[in-house]
């Protein structure tokens, strides 16, 4: 007799999977900016470890504790050795930031590089590889001693103490925004003036590098708002070269804030006004045609025409409303009368311009 032997498997489990370390990811973004007499570091602390798991899992956030930044720097880029010159407690996604000030004898002679290290720690102190990075040690550019700030015709005068011994290649850097909201950064590299932004309530943030070999001592922003605050950041950086790659050595940044800067200077009085007169006909009345040069101000408005009348020796101001444009056209006339005519500038803040050469016509 045969007898069959009913046979069941069963899949194989496998080998368990170790629990994870929790050790955070290595902050890849890590950068290094020399300001003066310090190294400011800054990178964003990762939310998962190197596992791909939350480092702080949303349901255990009482039991695990925030990564620990531990920073070191070492004069021997890749030495074993490596100072620790701080540590502070890191939020994961958030931006973080330190402040190294270097001794004495870092901020002083030759650019040399510095290798600084962040390793961000479990609670059980341990971490995945420190992110590294370079970053210049040595004499930094002086500050810009002296920052001040006035109203000018052409805008926001700044202005600094000179230094007589710059080093060639060295620019200063301006930055502006408004005192009440800082906005967005554009940049422009022109060297005799600051961005312009549009018209608005809130002009755009502005940034400017000029040439500091000879130190100007000085710059003017044409684009300011009248009545606006504005704060003023200002820096000499120096381009220099650590292991092949092109670094930036600040200066201690300098700050001014304006008080509200009002624009009372005119513009300029229009030039080159002239008239033709044309006598009536069939087809249109007599009129007299008004035509002069553009004015260059940037915060123009437009213009205002005038005219009087010889006999009645009456002044009238044609143009209730400022007008943009550099023409007009007058026919409220009457025969025989000899008029004369001028014209004004207004910018944004209402400031009216001299009156203009004058201009007459005789009506037959």
């Amino acid at each position: 007799m045969a007898i069959g032997l009913g046979l069941t498997g069963c899949a194989s489990p496998g080998l368990p999977k170790a629990p994870s370390l929790n050790l955070p990811k290595t902050a890849n973004d890590l950068t290094a900016q020399r300001r003066g007499s310090s190294v400011h570091l800054q990178w964003t602390t990762p939310e998962r470890n190197t596992d791909g798991l939350l480092l702080i899992p949303p349901a255990s956030r009482k039991k695990y504790l925030a990564p620990t930044a531990e920073i070191c720097r070492t004069e021997t880029p890749n030495a074993i050795a490596c100072a620790v010159t701080g540590r502070i407690t890191t939020h994961p996604g958030a931006a973080e930031s330190f402040d190294d000030v270097l001794p004495p004898a870092l901020q002083a002679g030759p650019v040399r590089a510095l290798q600084y290290r962040v390793r961000l720690l479990n609670a059980a102190g341990r971490s995945a590889p420190a992110a590294t990075v370079l970053a210049p040690a040595g004499q930094a550019p002086p500050p810009t001693a002296g920052l001040r700030v006035r109203a000018v015709r052409q805008g926001a005068e700044l202005a600094w103490n000179p230094v007589g011994d710059s080093v060639s290649g060295e620019t200063v850097h301006i930055l502006r925004s408004s005192a009440d909201a800082p906005v967005v950064v554009k940049t422009a590299k022109k060297k005799s003036k600051i961005y312009k932004g549009p018209s608005s309530s809130q002009p755009e943030a502005s940034q400017l590098r000029l040439e500091a070999s000879p130190d100007p001592g000085g710059a003017v922003d044409p684009s300011i708002i009248s009545g606006e605050k504005y704060i003023y950041t200002v820096a000499r950086e120096r381009s220099v070269t650590l292991a092949g790659h092109a670094y930036t050595v600040s200066s201690d940044l300098s700050t001014v804030t304006s008080s509200a800067l009002t624009d009372t200077f005119a513009p300029r009085a229009p030039t080159g006004l002239d008239s033709i007169a044309t006598p009536k006909s069939d087809e249109s009345k007599v009129s007299i045609d008004l035509s002069w040069e553009p004015n260059a101000e940037t915060d123009l408005a437009g213009y205002l025409v005038y005219r009087k009348d010889s006999v009645s020796g009456i002044t009238a101001k044609l143009t209730p409303q400022i007008q943009p444009g550099t023409a007009f056209h007058d026919e409220v006339l009457l025969a025989g009368r000899k008029y004369i005519y001028w014209v004004t500038a207004i910018d944004r803040s209402g400031n009216e311009s001299p009156r203009s050469s004058s201009t007459e016509e005789t009506l037959p």
